[in-house]
């Protein structure tokens, strides 16, 4: 009592309901497929494109259970990011964007393919909204080198480089930052972009206590950054001293001593006798002289002597007076000085010469002091006056040499007759431009017809007519 006994027809029972069972989860499974609009496709000439979504690359050869999971058509996805985002449903074994990828804001399909990730071609404007900084780490991309120059915090990259596709040419205005008195920061020629001291630029680095440090101690802010010429070394120092350590000749446009007979057994230091930074001329030769440049220094009366006897036997410049015989340097550059502007012409060295072999224009490197010749308003007294060819200055000019030329001016006719011996009307006729105060008159104003040849002449004025005092006045 108490125990079941199972009989054939229970068994048969049960194994008809399990068939059931089965038979019905068959169909709804089958019904699962219908609700979500698949079809099983027929033939191997199925089109994936009609589903919107063409198969194309390494797409093509994969199987169809690779996105469609569980045999799950619709509302599969279509975007590349939902199989090649790390951690995604569909990911599985498909090549993800590894961590070092630039930030996407764009879709893989603005750069990438279907058949190689790889074989890309990066569009900036998929990222215009980004800054450079966010991809140009030397991670993710190029990012700067050891050898960029210094930038400003927040600074963007595009500031300088302007082309996306290459890094040059980029400009740098310098006012993206503080670069007074910090030139060297980036021009010591380790710095790409930024040019260095060049092997022949004067070393006045090395020039001991003028405090030199920095480019823009001579290359000024005042020449806006875009040039390193000019560069004023002695307007912006205050160097006097040790001209020696750049004026070798080696550090162009710092020249060198000359090869000239002054400055053979000269001391090599320039300051002995040069007493500017701005005129080589202005010198001392005196012996014991402290010039502007340096103080006196031992040795300095051996030296300007030694210079000064050269000087005094080297043949002037081309554009120098002619001088007397025995005429010195001394007598006109009467101080050791300045041997360009301190001078003061001193005429009794060239009484034996007449005045125009200096005055004719062909000595003039003194400028509106020096040896000035006529004026081109001056009357032409060489072709208008009976022999003016021969005469000199101080035929007229009586004031004395080195005086005035309009003091005691006498006008010295020179015995002009006028109609051929000379010209009284070359000057006299009215209309004429040359300067004086001599009177003008038309050549007719006594007279039409017959016209009168000369001023002078029968009839008219002395010194061949009776009218008037010989080249006194006209009467």
């Amino acid at each position: 009592m108490g125990t079941s006994i199972r009989t054939p027809a229970s068994g048969r029972a049960r194994h008809a309901v399990h068939a059931v069972n089965w038979l019905v989860a068959g169909v709804l499974w089958l019904a699962s497929f219908a609700a979500f609009g698949w079809t099983e496709p027929t033939g191997a000439n199925f089109n994936h494109a009609s589903t919107g979504y063409p198969l194309t690359g390494v797409h093509a050869a994969q199987s169809c259970e690779s996105c469609h999971i569980g045999g799950r058509m619709k509302g599969t996805p279509r975007t590349c990011e939902s199989c090649h985002t790390a951690g995604s449903a569909l990911s599985k074994a498909n090549v993800v964007m590894p961590q070092k990828h630039v930030p996407a804001v764009a879709g893989c399909g603005d750069c990438h393919n279907t058949q190689s990730f790889t074989r890309t071609k990066f569009r900036h404007s998929v990222v215009s909204t980004v800054g450079c900084q966010t991809c140009h780490t030397g991670l993710a991309a190029t990012g700067k080198t050891p050898r960029h120059v210094a930038v400003a915090a927040g600074q963007q990259c595009g500031d300088c480089h302007r082309s996306t596709t290459s890094w040059l040419p980029a400009s740098f205005n310098h006012t993206q930052l503080a670069v007074a008195n910090n030139c060297f920061s980036c021009h010591d020629g380790r710095h790409d972009g930024a040019t260095g001291r060049p092997v022949t630029h004067v070393p006045g680095l090395f020039v001991v206590g003028e405090g030199i440090n920095n480019c823009d101690t001579c290359h000024l802010d005042g020449f806006g950054f875009r040039s390193w010429t000019p560069a004023r070394a002695h307007q912006f120092t205050n160097i006097k001293s040790q001209c020696a350590t750049c004026h070798t000749g080696a550090f162009p446009p710092a020249v060198a001593q000359p090869r000239t007979p002054s400055h053979v057994g000269a001391s090599p230091l320039c300051e002995t006798c040069h007493r500017s930074t701005r005129n080589w001329l202005d010198v001392d030769l005196s012996s014991t002289g402290a010039g502007k440049a340096g103080p006196a220094r031992a040795g300095r009366s051996a030296a300007a002597a030694t210079v000064k006897a050269s000087l005094l036997t080297t043949l002037p410049p081309p554009r120098h007076i002619p001088l007397a015989g025995g005429a010195t340097c001394e007598a006109c550059h009467r101080s050791s000085t300045n041997l360009a502007v301190a001078v003061k012409m001193n005429h009794s060295v060239v009484s034996t010469l007449d005045c125009k072999t200096c005055h004719n224009g062909a000595y003039t490197a003194q400028g509106a002091t020096g040896a000035l010749a006529p004026s081109a308003n001056h009357i032409p007294y060489k072709t208008m006056l009976l022999n003016g060819s021969s005469m000199d200055c101080d035929d007229c000019h009586k004031s004395g040499a080195g005086s005035s030329w309009a003091g005691a001016m006498r006008m010295d006719h020179n015995n002009t007759l006028g109609a051929g011996a000379g010209s009284c009307k070359g000057c006299h006729q009215l209309g004429t431009p040359f300067q004086g105060n001599m009177q003008k008159q038309s050549i007719t104003h006594q007279r039409k017809a017959p016209p009168a040849l000369d001023c002078a002449g029968s009839g008219c004025h002395a010194p061949v007519g009776r009218s008037g005092v010989r080249f006194r006045s006209w009467g």
